[in-house]
């Protein structure tokens, strides 16, 4: 069957129709699809991470071979007879090829796309038939095919569903407008739903991304255009599967000497073909507890993961039944998705008590040290908070047992700091130099920025006066469960800041502050409080938030960001969609713990102040999206155009003058982290690598893991380095064609920049967007462009507010001083 129905979809043949994937009788059938209909990624894993060394390089190399296509090591009869062969002159290429081609690596295979797309086991017809039809020459893509098109896996999917599944998750990206109708028409001019996924799985834009990920992962290095064209060309053609090419590249002469000379002591499970051994279990869903006491059978809660887990020991969950600190434990569903808590009421229980999870104990599962709960193929565990008895949440939480980790089903809010109002005004002082002292100090000679003799162009700013704090706080970590959107709404842990007014009482209003660029991990909201630690003057916005708003007696709630701060998951800096999530989630969050402990929530305002303002703006359209009510919004210095801002610095920079500010030297900062977060998160392997010089890739790499010393490495970067040969500008990291205007403009970053930009949307909430006139960032040409072009389009609701003189730092201070009087109903600005 020809299908000539995606515009860069080529090498379509025919599918096999197998009918063997029936249905599992076991009730654990739970197929992992997020909200966009998401299919499990097929992934391949860097090998360094999983090798075995041994002495003998000829027993290292087969040994890897053997973890390579069999997820075990070489057991010692294998081992041995293919150590001689490769002594008697067979060369490594044939002996990888017996391995990859063997009855156990189809087996391999097979039970790994069950267990992928259909989360069981397989059963044993359909395990038969699949090893037979692969044993007589049918490719894995087409056993692949055959399960995504099977009745079981697609039932509850539409066809628009199951293609833009097939996009993102076997092209790794968003599915274009034509080719998305033209496969839905296919579909509904019945062609099979298995005939289109091999359109896809064997496409040769696949083709070229597996070959590169068979480059990194087997060869370690990326590869060159020629090569992973070369080698998606090869992947294209008809029945040279992925077994095949892996087994061609371990056993070329450069695979067939790294794997022999490698020496990493870390042992590895296997290199899964298709399942996402990589991503950590999630918690996708909890149910409330079931039942009351007096009813027939247990209190019964069902915790929903994002893949099959394995459980050892018992695994507890802490709830309420009525005021009585109870746990429910786990008692089925290991080997599946869902797993199961109950608790059987005793006689000491009251009849009629209702259980619930409850906000101030955490809506989590303990592990005791026994007790664990792990992927079932990787035995990756999901993210845990290691957690102590300390005497100051519910009593009744932790049992005898001490020390546990904690699996977040949804959030956990642990004590941070209490403030009182004395400690809040000391954050606001600007004689404290460990607080707002320090942060307008600027210069060898620690005065403020604004007092400078060598920079004339702030002598006009004059610092707000913070109004003084009538209420102390107490702050609470907050660790939360939300998704990535952008990865099929993947679950993962996350972490933010809450803030609730000592002895507060009826009412309460929300300020969901969003902090700005931040160059050390730690310095987000959820460690500023961290008074001896070195990230404590990095993190200072967060403590102003805090004491500024909180001081007045509002709720102040804080997200760290994906990536940042207690998430495993690399930055995802200015994604869109990652960036509205973690804020909601916080949102509804401390919505429920406030209402836990009698609080009603009052107006939800926002401030945020540069990245921070872009993320306000961001936050806002997905809130008004939603019908959440928001009362007012404030930003400072915020690039809510982004690409204008980004083109700004890229292709106008400022060198400045005694009346004009120059662009900060710390500007690259923002364009070292945007190629990778987009790569990560927006499916672009190989995108940073094909925007960024390599003469800087690996320098701008380190700056993105946060890896070596952030000043030194920034210091030998464009501008603050000039490029030999380049315009002196921050456009020297790109490589050079990114010079071209045209080139630019049309390129997929700028698409990127594009596409996370939050200005020209309807906004139905009053704005103020202050801008400093000597902002060292983002000049007024940038900052009230939103304010510009609302007033065009729907005049009335974004101001546009100027800061005379005001630098980066000094226009977020005055519009924190100003907002606190707006929010509060006083005139303000």
């Amino acid at each position: 069957m020809k299908l000539i129905i995606l515009r860069n979809l080529s090498h379509t043949r025919k599918v096999m129709a197998f009918q063997n994937t029936s249905r599992n009788t076991n009730g654990n059938h739970i197929r992992s699809l997020g909200a966009s209909g998401g299919l499990a990624r097929p992934s391949l894993e860097r090998l360094e991470e999983r090798l075995v060394p041994t002495a003998n390089p000829l027993e290292t190399q087969v040994n890897n071979f053997f973890w390579l296509g069999l997820n075990r090591a070489a057991d010692p009869a294998g081992l041995v007879a293919h150590v001689a062969s490769l002594e008697r002159g067979a060369s490594p290429e044939a002996v990888a090829a017996g391995i990859l081609n063997s009855a156990e690596h189809r087996d391999y295979v097979i039970k790994g796309l069950y267990q992928t797309y259909l989360h069981r086991e397989a059963d044993p017809a359909g395990l038969d038939a699949f090893k037979q039809a692969m044993a007589s020459g049918v490719g894995e893509d087409r056993v692949a095919a055959a399960i995504l098109g099977s009745k079981e896996f697609g039932n509850s999917l539409s066809d628009e569903s199951f293609v833009r599944a097939l996009y993102a998750d076997v092209l790794k990206r968003d599915a274009d407008a034509g080719g998305l109708n033209s496969a839905v028409a296919a579909l509904q001019r019945e062609v099979p739903r298995s005939a289109l996924a091999l359109a896809f799985l064997e496409s040769r834009e696949r083709s070229v991304t597996l070959s590169g990920e068979l480059y990194e992962n087997i060869l370690g290095r990326t590869p060159s255009l020629v090569e992973a064209t070369a080698w998606g060309d090869r992947l294209g053609q008809q029945d040279f599967d992925l077994s095949q090419a892996a087994a061609a590249f371990a056993g070329s002469p450069e695979g067939a000497l790294r794997l022999a000379t490698l020496d990493n002591p870390q042992a590895f499970s296997g290199l899964d073909w298709w399942a996402l051994d990589t991503v950590r279990p999630g918690v996708r869903s909890f149910t409330q507890p079931m039942g009351k006491v007096g009813d027939a059978g247990p209190i019964t809660l069902d915790v929903e993961f994002n893949k099959p887990v394995l459980v050892t020991g018992t695994p507890v969950i802490p709830f309420l039944l009525g005021g009585l600190s109870r746990e429910l434990a786990y008692r089925s569903g290991s080997g599946s998705a869902t797993l199961r808590f109950q608790y059987q009421p005793t006689s000491e229980d009251p009849a009629g008590l209702q259980g619930t999870l409850d906000a101030r104990i955490g809506e989590v599962i303990r592990l005791t040290s026994e007790a664990s709960i792990m992927d079932w193929q990787s035995h990756a565990e999901p993210d845990t908070i290691k957690y102590n008895w300390d005497g100051n949440t519910v009593p009744g939480f932790m049992s005898s047992d001490g020390a546990s980790r904690l699996v977040v089903m949804g959030a956990y809010f642990q004590p941070y700091k209490t403030l009182g109002a004395s400690d809040l005004n000391d954050i606001t002082d600007p004689a404290n130099r460990d607080e707002l002292g320090g942060f307008i100090a600027d210069g060898a000679n620690n005065k403020p920025f604004y007092e400078q003799p060598e920079k004339p162009y702030w002598h006009g700013y004059s610092l707000p006066a913070f109004r003084q704090a009538v209420t102390g706080v107490q702050v609470y970590k907050v660790y939360y469960n939300t998704t990535i959107p952008e990865r099929g709404y993947r679950p993962i842990l996350a972490s933010g800041l809450l803030a609730v007014p000592q002895n507060a009482a009826g009412t309460v209003d929300i300020v969901s502050y969003q902090h700005g660029t931040l160059f050390a991990k730690q310095e987000v909201p959820s460690h500023s409080l961290d008074k001896d630690a070195a990230w404590y003057p990095g993190s200072y916005e967060g403590r102003l938030a805090v004491a500024a708003f909180g001081g007045q007696g509002s709720a102040v709630i804080e997200a760290d960001y994906v990536g940042m701060g207690y998430s495993t998951e690399p930055e995802a800096y200015t994604v869109k969609a990652s960036h509205q999530q973690a804020c909601l989630d916080l949102y509804r969050a401390a919505g429920k713990f406030l209402e836990a402990n009698g609080l009603r929530q009052g107006q939800l305002n926002l401030s945020g102040w540069s990245q921070g303002g872009l993320v306000t703006m961001q936050f806002l359209e997905k809130l008004e999206s939603l019908g959440v009510e928001v009362g007012k919004v404030g930003t400072a210095a915020a690039p809510a155009a982004t690409f204008a801002a980004a083109s700004r610095v890229l292709f106008n920079p400022r060198v400045g003058s005694d009346t004009a500010v120059p662009d900060a030297t710390w500007l690259n900062f923002l364009f070292v982290l945007t190629p990778f977060s987009y790569e990560n998160y927006y499916k672009k392997p190989g995108f940073a690598r094909s925007v960024i010089d390599p003469l800087y890739y690996e320098t701008v790499k380190a700056l993105y893991e946060r890896s070596g010393d952030m000043g030194q490495l920034l210091a030998t970067l464009p501008p603050r380095t000039p490029r030999p040969g380049g315009t002196g500008g921050v456009i020297d990291l790109f490589r050079p064609e990114y010079a071209d205007k045209a080139y630019y403009s049309n390129s997929e970053l700028a698409e990127c920049y594009r596409q996370v930009s939050a200005y020209d949307f309807l906004v139905k909430t009053p704005v103020r967007m202050h801008g400093g006139a000597q902002d060292e960032a983002f000049p007024l040409s940038v900052t009230m462009l939103p304010a510009q072009f609302q007033d065009i389009f729907n005049p009335g609701w974004v101001t546009g507010i100027e800061v005379p003189a005001a630098s980066h730092r000094g226009t977020f201070l005055t519009a924190v001083a100003n907002q606190v009087e707006w929010f509060a109903g006083r005139q303000g600005a």
